[in-house]
C-alpha cells in the first residue's frame, strides 16, 4: 500500500505502536547490541565531517551522512556509533571498488568520487536536558528494583524518551535545522550528499528530504490561486530564482501552505476576511515585497536537487510512522518521489527480513503506481526507489535490528546489491517508459 509523509498532524497512536516495538526489541536483545564493540575497529573518528580530508578537496565529492537511532545519548554510545559507521563506510567503499557497475552509476562514470571518511550526524545531544531529567527520575529504580530490572527499565526509558522527543514538531525542527547546517557545509563546496538514516534516524533523514529538498514548483502553486499572476511569476523568475523551493522555506515564511486536500497552495488562497480590501492589500504586499524574497528564503532553507544524490533508510519504522497516501499531507511525499525519479537520485529502503522494527514501505514500481492512481505525470530520468527485505541470514528476530552495524561487511554488500537492482530498474524504465520492468 502506498503511504505518505509523517508530518505535523502525526498519529500518536502509530508512534506508540513503534515505541512498543522498540521496547520489545530492547528487552529481547539487551546485551546483543552492546556486543557490537567487540567487532568494530578501534580507530576512532576524530571529526564528524570529511572536509578536512585532503582527498576530498575536489568539489566533485559525494558525502555519505549517517544519522543514528534512539538511545545514542552520552559520549560512550556516540563514540561507539561513530566507530561502527567508520567500519560500515569502509566496507561500502570496498564493495564499490569490487563492483565497477555500481561505482560507475553512483559516481556518474567517474565525474564524482565518494568521500573516504563518513560524516556522522549526532542529534541526541540536542535532547540532553530531557535525557538528564529522565536519568534523574530513573535513579529511584536503583533503590526499589533489582539491578537487572532497573537496567532494563533505564534503557527502555531512554529509548522511549528519544523516540517521543524527536517526533515532536518543535524538536524535529531543531534537529533538521542542525542537519541542514551540516549539509550546507558540504554543498557550499559543491558536494553531493547521500543521507543514511538508521532506525529512528531514518525518520530524521526522511523528514529532512520532505521538508528541505527543493522539489516544490512555486509558480505552479501560485497559479492555483484565482487571478492572473503571470507578471508576478515572471518578476520572481527574472531575479535568478529557478522556481523550485522547499516546504520549509515556503511554509515558514508564509509563501505557501498545505490545504485540506494535501496540496501546496498560495498563502492567500482560501483566505477569508470580512473586509475584502484588507485581503487585496495583503495580496499586494505579498506579491510586491514578500514574493521577491523567495530566492533568499530558498537559499537559506533548501537543499538544491542537484546536490541530493540519494536517501538510504535502514532498520526503519517510517512505514508505521506514516499515515495513508490519501490523507491531507499526501502531496509532499508524492512530490519527493517525483523528484527522486526525475533528477537521477535514488531511495533505498533496506531492512533485514527478521527485523521487527524494519517495516516495508511502497512498491518498487512506484512511479507507474503514482502515475496511474494520482495522474502524477512522473517521467523517470535515471532515478529509482527500491524496497528490500530479502536478507534472511546472520540474525534472528531478537537481534536483527542490530545486524546492520554488527555485520557491516554483509550489510554493505546488501546495500550495493540493492543499489545495482535499482540501476537495472532505471535502465528498464528508460528503455520502456510506459511499461513494467522486464
Amino acid at each position: 500500500m502506498i503511504k505518505n509523509a509523517f508530518f505535523e498532524n502525526y498519529s500518536l497512536k502509530l508512534v506508540a505502536v513503534a515505541v512498543l516495538g522498540i521496547i520489545l526489541m530492547m528487552v529481547l536483545v539487551g546485551s546483543a547490541l552492546s556486543a557490537e564493540s567487540d567487532t568494530v575497529a578501534e580507530k576512532n573518528i576524530t571529526t564528524e565531517t570529511s572536509s578536512k580530508n585532503p582527498s576530498n578537496e575536489n568539489k566533485n565529492v559525494i558525502d555519505f551522512i549517517y544519522i543514528h537511532g534512539a538511545n545514542t545519548g552520552g559520549l560512550g554510545r556516540q563514540t561507539q556509533f561513530k566507530k561502527n559507521v567508520e567500519k560500515l563506510h569502509r566496507n561500502v567503499l570496498n564493495q564499490l571498488a569490487d563492483n565497477q557497475a555500481a561505482k560507475r552509476a553512483l559516481t556518474q562514470n567517474g565525474a564524482f568520487s565518494v568521500a573516504e571518511k563518513p560524516t556522522v550526524f549526532i542529534w541526541s545531544n540536542l535532547a540532553e536536558e530531557a535525557q538528564e531529567n529522565l536519568t534523574r527520575d530513573l535513579n529511584i529504580l536503583k533503590v526499589v528494583k533489582t539491578k537487572l530490572l532497573a537496567s532494563i527499565q533505564d534503557t527502555l526509558g531512554h529509548i522511549m524518551q528519544d523516540t517521543f522527543w524527536v517526533v515532536k514538531p518543535h524538536n524535529r525542527y531543531k534537529v533538521l535545522t542542525r542537519l541542514h547546517a551540516v549539509i550546507n557545509e558540504k554543498t557550499a563546496q559543491g558536494h553531493q550528499v547521500v543521507l543514511l538514516g538508521y532506525s529512528a534516524g531514518s525518520i530524521v533523514a526522511f523528514q529532512y528530504a520532505l521538508n528541505h529538498l527543493a522539489f516544490v514548483n512555486l509558480p505552479e502553486v501560485i497559479t492555483r490561486e484565482p487571478g492572473d499572476h503571470a507578471e508576478d511569476i515572471q518578476r520572481m523568475l527574472s531575479s535568478g530564482f529557478d522556481g523550485y523551493s522547499c516546504s520549509q522555506a515556503l511554509v515558514q515564511n508564509h509563501l505557501a501552505k498545505l490545504n485540506n486536500q494535501g496540496q501546496f497552495i498560495g498563502y492567500f488562497d482560501d483566505m477569508q476576511l470580512a473586509d475584502q480590501r484588507k485581503v487585496e492589500a495583503f495580496q499586494t504586499l505579498f506579491y510586491q515585497e514578500k514574493l521577491p524574497q523567495v530566492g533568499r528564503y530558498t537559499e537559506q532553507h533548501c537543499l538544491p536537487q542537484k546536490h541530493f544524490r540519494g536517501l538510504v533508510t535502514f532498520g526503519s519504522p517510517i512505514s508505521v510512522l506514516t499515515s495513508h497516501q490519501d490523507d491531507s499531507e499526501g502531496e509532499m511525499v508524492k512530490l519527493f518521489v517525483k523528484s527522486v525519479y526525475e533528477h537521477k537520485a535514488f531511495w533505498l529502503h533496506v531492512n533485514h527480513h527478521d527485523d521487527p522494527l524494519g517495516f516495508p514501505i511502497y512498491e518498487d514500481d512506484l512511479a507507474n503506481t503514482l502515475n496511474q492512481r494520482f495522474d502524477m505525470n512522473i517521467h523517470p530520468d535515471g532515478g529509482f526507489f527500491i524496497n528490500d527485505a530479502t536478507m534472511k541470514k546472520q540474525a534472528r528476530f531478537y537481534n536483527a535490528h542490530g545486524w546492520y552495524l554488527k555485520r557491516p561487511k554483509s550489510f554493505a554488500s546488501k546495500l550495493i546489491q540493492v543499489y545495482i537492482r535499482g540501476v537495472k530498474t532505471k535502465k528498464n524504465q528508460l528503455e520502456n517508459p510506459n511499461g513494467k520492468d522486464n
